[in-house]
């Protein structure tokens, strides 16, 4: 990328604010608490998540430099009956699990699965889902503890709900959809369940309630059935941080709260103490394949006098057309798709993305530079992919695989 921009009126450019890493601990997510946003229009499944309301999405990931591959963002609805949510899954191998809800039910955690941990006011429940691959189908386990204070103490309930081949309804007015992503490197799985298989009575469901979800997400190997190649697990409360034995861990998972109306903002995660930030908006594209980006600004001489950014991640400044207040306006009304979202898309070029950071005025030394033309000069990078494996020693006695399970 190589752009020029006209600076007229530095002298009232004022200095970017550094940000903290919200939503993050070093360099992984910590989401505590999520946004249950009210259902406003009907709610259609069918992968493009066009008619949710995402204002209350979070983020999850156990390092920023696998989280292009094995990521999960999370939204959540609700209505006087249903609960919704949406993960939108980055996976390697998307959409592939040999577990078959027939033969293993309890099993589904397996390959590329989510566990919600939920606690209510008089439940304590765990919900799996996952997708049989060969059968097309989406399946879900409901277990609730007998005692709502011990989850050693068995479980009083449990549900299997499958749905047909090629299906998405589970019955009981459970549906789950799972939709391949455009580029094959991820999946989005939507899901309504009703409050009745949360709650032992259902409460009166209205803008306040608060319960307890925390959410596990694990991701399958090649075989599709064996021991996950990646697990995190997310929306913790405040100041905590137990993720090892999180299906137990009741005080840690994070809360859920139902709102009318989801944040004016999205979260943050910022992967540096210092965001480049800074009046002076600087727009530029990117290779979509591109992960990370470094940006630099030159005087008309093309000496370098400000370095902005290196090694950013292309997602923390990634926009879009609407973002930037583009309309395609040029189309013939009798022509032009009926939503603000679809005249944006037309204007999106799918191979490549846009960036947007903002430059403070100032140079390397923190001084406001002259009036004049600089340029903005830039390379991108798709970046190395790594695998969070494992860490070296576990949990059991020895710290290692022994054939009598004990390690």
């Amino acid at each position: 990328m190589d752009m020029k921009r006209s600076v007229l009126a530095v002298a009232m450019v004022a200095a970017g604010v550094a940000m903290a890493g919200e939503n993050m601990l070093g360099r992984q997510s910590q989401n505590e608490g999520i946004e249950v946003v009210r259902r406003t229009k009907e709610v259609v499944f069918d992968g493009s998540l066009a008619s949710w309301d995402l204002s209350g999405q979070i983020w999850t990931f156990a390092d920023i430099g696998v989280r292009n591959r094995y990521s999960v963002k999370t939204a959540a609805m609700w209505d006087e009956d249903y609960l919704y949510l949406s993960f939108v899954w980055r996976d390697p191998t998307p959409l592939f699990s040999t577990v078959n809800p027939d033969f293993d039910p309890h099993d589904g955690w397996k390959s590329d699965a989510v566990q919600l941990r939920i606690s209510t006011a008089d439940a304590v429940s765990w919900v799996t889902t996952w997708y049989y691959t060969a059968k097309k189908q989406p399946a879900m386990t409901i277990d609730r503890w007998k005692d709502r204070t011990n989850g050693r103490g068995g479980m009083a309930y449990r549900d299997l709900r499958v749905a047909q081949e090629g299906g998405t309804d589970l019955g009981e007015g459970i549906i789950m959809k799972y939709t391949m992503s455009e580029d094959g490197g991820g999946f989005v799985q939507e899901v309504r369940i009703p409050w009745e298989k949360i709650y032992e009575t259902k409460p009166e469901m209205k803008a306040g309630v608060v319960f307890r979800m925390g959410m596990e997400f694990l991701w399958g190997d090649a075989t599709g059935h064996a021991w996950p190649i990646h697990r995190y697990a997310d929306n913790m409360q405040p100041g905590k941080l137990t993720r090892i034995f999180f299906w137990n861990a009741v005080d840690v998972w994070g809360d859920a709260r139902l709102v009318d109306k989801g944040p004016a903002e999205p979260r943050k995660y910022v992967t540096d103490d210092k965001r480049i930030e800074g009046v002076i908006p600087v727009t530029f594209k990117v290779p979509k394949a591109a992960t990370t980006f470094t940006v630099v600004v030159e005087d008309k001489d093309g000496n370098r006098i400000r370095n902005l950014g290196g090694g950013q991640m292309v997602e923390d400044y990634e926009i879009r057309n609407e973002e930037l207040g583009v309309r395609n306006d040029t189309i013939p009304p009798s022509m032009r798709p009926a939503t603000d979202t679809e005249f944006f898309d037309t204007l999106e070029d799918k191979n490549v993305r846009t960036i947007q950071v903002g430059w403070d005025g100032l140079d390397d030394k923190g001084g406001l530079v002259s009036p004049g033309t600089y340029t903005i000069r830039g390379l991108s990078y798709e970046g190395l992919n790594a695998e969070y494996e494992m860490c070296i020693y576990k949990t059991g006695t020895p710290p290692r695989d022994t054939p009598y399970s004990s390690g």
